[in-house]
C-alpha cells in the first residue's frame, strides 16, 4: 500500500495504517493486522536506521 505501483500511487504511512484497521477482519487477517501493528515500530526503526 506505501510503495507505488504502475496501476496505483503509494498511501502514506497513515493512510495504510486506517486501511488495514479498517479492512480487518473484513478484506485482512485481524490477526495478521494486530500482529503487524505490534511489530511495526521496530521496523520502522530498523528502516530509518538503514536510510540513514
Amino acid at each position: 500500500m506505501t510503495s507505488s505501483r504502475s496501476y496505483q500511487y503509494s498511501k502514506n504511512l497513515q493512510d495504510g495504517i486506517q486501511e488495514l484497521a479498517a479492512g480487518a477482519g473484513k478484506q485482512f487477517d485481524p490477526r495478521l493486522v494486530e500482529l503487524f501493528f505490534d511489530i511495526m515500530p521496530a521496523v520502522l526503526k530498523r528502516n530509518s536506521r538503514r536510510a540513514s
